[in-house]
């Protein structure tokens, strides 16, 4: 039962979203919430609070780079 709760809270761990602010500041965490001012962002168990005006991007799950991102080849 310890490894099936350990396994699962690993796995909700993992998820990381990133917050791009206008600045060009990335910041990882998780998004909590939103309304019409403010984004919410969990942030190494801190939850933060950033303008919408602040914001530039939300990337759901990992942040692919440009050398990550699958691109097709000719063969």
């Amino acid at each position: 039962m310890r490894s099936t709760i350990l396994f699962i809270v690993l796995c909700v761990s993992a998820h990381a979203d990133t917050l791009i602010l206008r600045n060009g500041t990335r910041v990882r965490g998780r998004w909590w919430a939103t309304d019409g001012k403010l984004i919410s962002f969990l942030v190494n168990d801190h939850l933060e609070h950033y303008s919408r005006s602040e914001v530039a991007e939300v990337v759901f799950g990992e942040e692919r780079t440009a050398n990550s991102a699958s691109t097709p080849q000719n063969r």
